[in-house]
């Protein structure tokens, strides 16, 4: 059996909707209603606006460095901490950190957030903004994120109604959440239960995920720990063992008494926090100066991308001054200082810092931009869009017609127009405007108005804006018609990025063919139509592989997608029935186009659906698609599989909708795994057939691919074979070690290309079953998780960075803290595929 190319699915996580957004806001406006008894003391240095807290950093070897918890720059941190206690907020672990608006300080136990706009102090929903943010990322002994059936439509009483409940699964950790006066502040809302097997006990770890921190109870004795208490985890202190996730890495650094106490934004550069040379301390004091005459402004230049210097600092080696590092930097402070009535003394001190300066910032390098001469700006424009270089030395027609985009999208959030000039990826937001990014600026305009553009934007949703901003010009329609569908409106997951994703580059290929044949023609392309179609009116999770389909087909033979799009048109649109169809087509009109018509008659195809729940993934939907009658047992064996994989593995699928295609167009393969579907050939499916008696083995293989689809075929095929064996559903060690024994006495060099790979494949899954038999279930299964999240991207391993999945991360994985026994076997192992090498 092969696995196809494969392209890494949506992720399934999303954020929880309006009700819990008001449990967020509803829980920070609680903070102030309860003060425990017991307060933070300083432990460290006192310090004239709070306390340089030395008892988290003492493991350096300086005993009076640590982190400093202060009022400065009217932010109240240290206000806040003093009147709570470590045991509700821990000491600190960080120093302050800037994200958009917000400032942020970490502490053991919780992240505080302070919003300027409110006055207010938050604590930041971490494991939310976690799953949010870095969906990849799973800390140890947290349960995964889920998100609840009622939480789409509830309003605010029953989502808390609803997830309140999750607590009657563990009463001890129900009495102590509700001890809590201010639990809904302190924690937020439960958000998942689970039990973990330890030491054959299965429930030897008891676990409750909020959204701000983690409940644990150990039932099974540990080093440190007391067997049936209710702990709170260090969130936090996991965090700051990741590379820059949620906790930025220049917070980390650790700071003295004597250390001037600079703003956070210029603090976190890295630069200032590994410690300042005497070009690097006059460079400093020019940013001092600018954040006194504006935070906003200096805000906005440490948050530049990288082309400004600002960010690497200035570079002794240039032979260079201060000034000449920071060029451009007056020109952008000037304007706004000269409209806040500064006086003489401000005005005096940019010009100082603008002398010597040789080129203006956010130069554009168009070549066909509009240089007809235009009337002076708005001296009331705002800072951001008035600092632009293209708006300061006046604006032509369509540069205006630019400049009323951005301010709509001012208007709707100043901090959505910050991040879109700041973004580093893309500078198209800042160059002068053209004929062809003016209609980028008034789409993106129109996404502004939307409600999740303006609450602070995840990555996912900063794509789709790039994304709708370079493809205006070509897909109009299509981008003028997706702010209008429900699912968007309210936030963007990656599935649903996904699917727009694939609708405009189905539309941007066809609006290419159509200029060629009909120039000047404004006839909407395909990819509008489809997504007018009813199996887009929502979003189910079959719906983003079967537009991929739909993206694929196209590019492999355009006839087909139109055949497929006309067909359902004519019948009314594609269904949510058709969609689950159209899943499956890729392989059909690839291998076998002569079935396509049958596979479009609704009467000739049936479609089995399964609805199961897993302890990993949550609910999923089963499905088997036919073309004719089939064995019964085939959706047995596949949930049978499904729960048999997830549960060895132990982490969630990849998909909420496995379908299984019962099909010719896998010759002359048994099996294959497609990415979106897996498929098999129909005579496992017949009763009548010989081959029924492989039919449990073969799915077992596929549904093994969801986990094992990427790396060397050892890895991904020897994997989903060993999975099969362990399951009890292909064969056993023995009649695996007999296929190995024939590939030993193969000459490598004199194998066919075939041999190589079959020999491959059941070495792979030799080396599984033996570090199996000679580690035992507990500790191979310890390696075989590492091994998992390092060929993931769930855990990256320094020694690997930069290799594809393949032997550093299995010597990572079985030989890292391993047994000696594990060690060899991977050793030899290594030694008899080297020459094999994929």
């Amino acid at each position: 059996m092969r696995v196809t190319d494969w392209r890494p699915r949506p992720n399934r996580w999303r954020a929880l909707r309006v009700a819990l957004v008001a449990v967020a806001i509803a829980g920070a406006a609680l903070m102030s209603a309860w003060t425990p008894a017991a307060a933070l003391e300083c432990e460290g240095v006192v310090l004239d606006d709070g306390c340089l807290f030395t008892i988290t950093g003492s493991d350096t070897p300086d005993p009076d460095d640590g982190y400093a918890v202060t009022n400065a720059y009217g932010v109240p941190f240290y206000d806040f901490v003093r009147a709570r206690s470590p045991q509700t907020i821990g000491y600190p672990i960080s120093q302050r950190w800037v994200d958009g608006p917000h400032t942020l300080q970490a502490f053991q136990k919780v992240i505080l957030q302070w919003d300027p706009n409110q006055g207010r102090m938050n604590y930041h929903n971490t494991l939310d903004v976690l799953a949010q943010r870095y969906p990849d990322v799973q800390l140890p002994n947290v349960p995964p994120h889920q998100v609840l059936d009622t939480d789409a439509d509830a309003d605010f009483a029953s989502a808390v109604r609803t997830h309140l409940a999750l607590l009657d699964q563990n009463a001890a950790i129900k009495a102590r959440f509700l001890d809590e006066p201010a639990w809904l502040s302190l924690f937020g809302l439960p958000i998942r239960y689970e039990e973990r097997e330890v030491n054959d006990d299965p429930q030897g770890l008891q676990l409750l995920r909020t959204q701000r921190t983690v409940f644990e109870i150990w039932n099974v004795a540990a080093p440190g720990i007391t067997v049936g208490r209710v702990n709170r985890q260090n969130v936090p202190d996991k965090l700051k063992q990741l590379d820059n996730v949620i906790i930025p890495n220049t917070a980390k650094a650790l700071r003295k008494a004597s250390d001037p106490d600079y703003p956070a934004l210029i603090a976190n550069l890295y630069w200032v926090a590994d410690g300042l040379t005497p070009l690097e301390q006059r460079a400093v004091t020019y940013l001092e100066r600018i954040f006194a005459v504006s935070e906003s402004v200096l805000r906005s230049l440490v948050l530049h991308p990288t082309d400004w210097a600002i960010r690497n600092g200035p570079n002794p080696n240039k032979g260079v001054t201060a000034n000449d590092e920071f060029e451009g930097l007056a020109l952008l402070v000037e304007q706004l200082s000269l409209r806040d009535d500064t006086d003489l003394a401000e005005v005096d001190l940019l010009r100082e810092v603008r002398d010597g300066l040789n080129s203006q910032p956010y130069m554009a390098t168009t070549a066909d931009a509009d240089t007809t001469p235009g009337k002076a700006p708005d001296p009331n424009l705002p800072a951001i869009i008035a600092s632009l270089y293209w708006v300061a030395d006046g604006v032509t027609p369509l540069e205006q017609t630019a400049v009323t985009h951005l301010e709509e999208i001012f208007a709707t959030s100043e901090s959505l127009l910050l991040t879109l000039i700041q973004d580093p990826k893309n500078s198209y937001y800042r160059r002068q405007p053209t004929q062809a990014t003016a209609p980028g600026l008034k789409a993106v305009a129109r996404f502004a108005a939307l409600p999740w553009a303006g609450d602070g934007l995840s990555q996912t949703e900063k794509d789709l804006l790039h994304l709708i901003f370079l493809r205006a010009t070509a897909v109009p329609d299509l981008v003028a018609l997706v702010p209008q569908k429900q699912w968007v409106k309210d936030d963007i997951t990656m599935e649903e990025f996904n699917i727009i994703d694939d609708l405009v580059g189905i539309g941007y290929v066809e609006r290419q063919i159509l200029d060629q044949t009909s120039p000047g023609t404004n006839e909407a392309t395909i990819a509008f139509h489809l997504l007018r179609m009813p199996f887009l009116d929502s979003i189910h999770p079959f719906d983003a592989p079967a537009v991929r389909n739909l993206r694929d087909i196209r590019f492999h033979d355009r006839h087909f997608l139109h055949t497929i799009v006309s067909r359902y048109a004519q019948q009314g649109g594609v269904t949510n029935n058709d969609a689950k169809l159209i899943l499956v087509l890729l392989p059909v009109v690839e291998n076998k186009p002569e079935l396509l018509s049958r596979m479009l008659d609704p009467a000739s195809v049936s479609i089995e659906e399964r609805s199961i729940v897993l302890p990993y993934s949550g609910p999923v939907t089963l499905a088997v698609i036919r073309t004719r009658p089939g064995d019964q047992k085939t959706m047995t064996y596949l949930e049978e599989a499904v729960r048999f994989s997830e549960g060895f593995i132990r982490r969630p699928l990849p998909t909420s909708y496995i379908a299984l295609h019962v099909s010719e167009v896998v010759e002359p393969y048994g099996g294959l795994y497609l990415g979106t579907h897996i498929g098999i050939r129909e005579a496992y499916d017949d009763r009548n057939h010989d081959w029924n008696q492989g039919l449990r083995g073969v799915i077992h293989h596929e549904v093994s691919h969801y986990f094992w689809h990427e790396g060397p075929s050892w890895l991904g095929e020897g994997g989903a074979n060993f999975f099969g064996i362990h399951a009890g559903a292909t064969g056993t060690g023995a009649g695996l070690k007999e296929l190995t024994r024939e590939c030993r006495n193969t000459s490598v060099r004199d194998a066919t290309p075939e041999r190589r790979n079959e020999c491959r494949i059941h070495f792979g899954a030799e080396l599984f079953f033996n570090l199996h038999h000679t580690l035992g279930e507990e500790e191979f299964l310890r390696g075989l998780w590492r091994l998992y999240d390092s060929t993931h991207g769930d855990l990256s391993p320094d020694s690997c960075e930069g290799m594809q999945a393949g032997p550093c991360q299995l010597r990572f994985a079985f030989v890292t803290d391993a047994p000696p026994e594990a060690a060899a076997v991977v050793e030899r192992f290594l030694g008899e595929v080297s020459l094999w090498d994929d």
